[in-house]
């Protein structure tokens, strides 16, 4: 290809590039970004939301975890947190999982799970939140990736009965956080990564 050779250092300029080329390549040098700027959104535009976590409510005096009718039609997920108010869940399934548990999450409100087989999977697990909550466990696996409370926060009461089954806690057990805490092992290992904390706050009363 001929070129034609600029003195003063310039670089060389193809001979057949004319004025009006050179202005069509500097105009699609500027519209460069806003293409990939339109492209990114586009993507954007195109892509899914995330899931957005829940708060499941049990709707039933008593049932089994595993069926969604007692959860008001959906059965919690592992990013839902699972509120029992009322009543009492039995877990029975492998695969239950939440990702906070409140039992007994407003005052005044009481609700308990027994669990007899299976598996329960949780971020956290407040056993009485602000009211009064009972997990009662003789048979599965419940694990906990963080903390368990029992008796969280002021005036409230929690209970943990171990008959079997096993415990895995990747944190610490809070027994009697504000409130009032009773842990009962008779049977079945308690594992725990940290360590067990009995009336950690002023007030607070842990068994």
């Amino acid at each position: 290809m001929c070129e034609k050779a600029i003195l003063g250092g310039e670089k060389t300029v193809p001979f057949f590039q004319t004025k009006w080329q050179a202005e069509r390549i500097g105009a699609l040098k500027l519209l460069l970004p806003i293409r990939l700027g339109l492209l990114a959104a586009a993507v954007l535009l195109c892509t899914p939301p995330a899931a957005q976590a829940a708060t499941v409510y049990w709707s039933v005096p008593t049932g089994d975890w595993s069926s969604p009718d007692n959860w008001g039609g959906t059965e919690p997920t592992a990013t839902d947190d699972a509120v029992i108010n009322y009543g009492t869940a039995n877990v029975t399934q492998s695969g239950e999982v939440c990702s906070r548990l409140y039992l007994g999450d407003s005052l005044g409100n009481s609700g308990t799970v027994q669990m007899t087989s299976g598996s329960l999977r949780t971020a956290r697990q407040n056993i009485g939140y602000s009211g009064t909550g009972a997990f009662t466990q003789s048979g599965g696996n419940n694990t906990l990736y963080y903390s368990l409370y029992l008796g969280y926060n002021s005036g409230s009461s929690g209970s943990y009965s171990l008959r079997g089954g096993s415990l895995f806690v990747n944190s610490d057990e809070r027994v009697g956080y504000y409130g009032t805490g009773t842990f009962t092992p008779s049977g079945g290992p308690n594992t725990i990564f940290e360590k067990i904390i009995l009336g950690l706050q002023t007030r607070s009363r842990g068994t």
